[in-house]
């Protein structure tokens, strides 16, 4: 409810279901933790002429292998700084 509220997801009727590409989802339930139920969105489908959302990906390196540097670059300095970017993408 909190990604409807924010416009971050919207409902769609079946009247307007052909006017867009929509990604199949489904929900997964955990027993524990803080986050119960959360949605898994199924990047891989596609239609019969257009092509995945994986397969609209540009490819580029593995960015999981330059974490060890990247942390240790951060504790050189003094002074780090962070930052929460997630609603510089989703403005009003």
């Amino acid at each position: 409810m909190n990604w409807l509220q924010e416009g971050i997801i919207e409902e769609v009727s079946m009247a307007q279901w052909d006017e867009g590409h929509y990604l199949p989802h489904r929900l997964v339930v955990k027993e524990s933790g803080t986050t119960r139920v959360r949605p898994v969105f199924d990047d891989s489908a596609r239609e019969r002429v257009q092509p995945s959302l994986n397969q609209c990906f540009q490819k580029s390196m593995n960015l999981i292998e330059i974490i060890p540097t990247l942390l240790l670059r951060f504790r050189l300095h003094q002074i780090g700084i962070i930052a929460d970017i997630r609603k510089a993408f989703f403005s009003d």
